[in-house]
């Protein structure tokens, strides 16, 4: 960790990590090195969850070329690193990444998740991504769950977990040990 950095638990084994060394044009190599370089000075990384959002991480997929970028997702995952898509279905997301990228989990972003009891469409994607996902022996994560009815439409679909107010607000890390402890449900 260099000066400037920054890394703050967020609960149970959730970290945010900032480090001040990344610049917005590193290629993924780079910046793959700087985040496990930092992640292992820090504790045992092997198990940890590593969340892409497409609109960012993936977004340098076409100008790093693909061989590279798999490569070095390859090196994550052998480090016992679990790799995520976030906010699936926007942004830059792909359904060759799904094919091409060695992933664990899909998260299902909230703008699918908002109206999927009232809009067709997003019910029609919601239940599309969970059913292919699954296919391809992949977990599924649906973001922004507010309501009893939203909850009730991704169980019935076998949603693997969910995430949203709903469960929690978003709360300090002190709070939420206070939570778990007392043997709050904020997970599903």
């Amino acid at each position: 960790m260099r000066e400037g950095d920054t890394v703050a638990r967020q609960g149970g084994d959730e970290f945010v990590l900032i480090l001040s060394e990344i610049r917005e044009g590193d290629d993924v190599p780079v910046v793959a090195q700087k985040i496990l370089k930092a992640m292992s000075a820090l504790f045992d990384i092997g198990g940890r969850e590593l969340h892409i959002t497409c609109s960012i991480g993936i977004a340098s997929y076409p100008k790093d070329g693909a061989e590279k970028t798999i490569a070095t997702l390859g090196k994550l995952k052998a480090m016992g690193i679990k790799l995520s898509i976030d906010d699936f279905g926007t942004g830059y997301s792909s359904l060759s990444y799904l094919k091409r990228f060695p992933i664990d989990t899909l998260k299902i972003d909230q703008s699918f998740v908002r109206d999927i009891t009232a809009d067709p469409d997003d019910a029609a994607i919601a239940k599309s991504i969970i059913s292919m996902a699954h296919d391809m022996q992949l977990r599924v994560i649906a973001e922004g769950v507010e309501t009893e009815a939203q909850k009730s439409f991704l169980q019935q679909r076998h949603c693997d977990e969910m995430q949203g107010y709903l469960f929690s607000r978003p709360v300090p890390a002190a709070e939420f040990e206070t939570l778990l402890r007392d043997g709050h449900n904020c997970v599903t």
